[in-house]
């Protein structure tokens, strides 16, 4: 991962790209930008950050992160109910999307795409 340029170079030398291949694979050449490291700090709030560790809690401990605070079941539970009709919402239309998606026509499929600006 620290050295993305190595392996970027030779897919270089191996394929012919576009331009807009070429403009990605040159950004990829270019060191890691460390200057907004730990700049969350700075942008949320105390209880934005309790929200995101509070559901973040297990992924985060799997991938080294310490806690910047340590809350109660309780506090957990104040910061949780009221998102709890939120959470369930994008929990049922993942699932819905994930059951329904490729039973949709292409043509539906590439107009919610667009739709929803995810292309390109």
């Amino acid at each position: 991962m620290l050295t993305p340029y190595k392996k970027v170079q030779a897919h270089q030398r191996s394929t012919d790209t576009s331009n807009r291949d070429q403009k990605v694979l040159g950004d990829l050449q270019k060191p890691i930008n460390t200057s907004r490291i730990e700049a969350w700090k700075n942008r949320l709030t105390t209880q934005e950050v309790a929200l995101i560790e509070t559901l973040c809690a297990q992924t985060g401990t799997q991938l080294g992160y310490q806690a910047t605070q340590q809350l109660s079941f309780v506090d957990k539970c104040k910061l949780l109910l009221p998102k709890i009709p939120n959470l369930a919402f994008a929990v049922i239309a993942y699932t819905i999307f994930l059951k329904y998606y490729y039973s949709i026509p292409l043509s539906l499929r590439l107009q919610m795409i667009k739709r929803l600006r995810l292309s390109r």
